[in-house]
């Protein structure tokens, strides 16, 4: 499927087992009701690739924090559903940065923007977030978000 020219909206996110399955949670209640975690539908310790043709497959935008593996696996997928890159510098990678990322992605993205785009969400050293995209450029390069100090 086309998902970046066919006016499909992604209505669920699929998260990998690298993050918490409280982000899928979060989804839900914003209205992706059908968003899930790789391991509540079996697929957790399952590779990358099979993740990926899953979520393709079922029109799931993946969420991670292994942006190197899944955009090379997408980059032979132009019109993926969309993938969100959640980018943590080593030991801050907690339970609450990871929500309070993913829901600046929600709030700045949605999901109407999302396919066939990758989009990083970053927690910079001085605790500003930051978001960009790439692949289709449908999103603001270096959009600054805010700042989450006291994580």
């Amino acid at each position: 499927m086309d998902y970046a020219t066919a006016g499909h909206r992604p209505a669920k996110v699929l998260i990998d087992e690298c993050l918490s399955p409280t982000l899928a949670l979060l989804a839900r209640r914003r209205g992706l009701s059908a968003s899930t975690h790789v391991r509540w539908i079996g697929l957790g310790g399952e590779g990358d690739w099979r993740v990926v043709g899953y979520a393709i497959e079922q029109g799931f935008a993946l969420v991670t924090n292994n942006r190197t593996d899944f955009t090379r696996l997408l980059a032979h997928e132009p019109n993926h559903p969309g993938l969100i890159c959640i980018n943590v510098a080593h030991g801050r990678n907690s339970l609450h940065v990871q929500q309070k990322l993913f829901a600046h992605a929600l709030n700045e993205i949605g999901t109407e923007r999302l396919p066939g785009t990758i989009v990083d969400v970053t927690l910079d050293t001085d605790g500003t977030v930051r978001i960009t995209g790439s692949a289709s450029h449908r999103m603001t390069q270096g959009r600054a978000c805010g700042n989450t100090a006291g994580n």
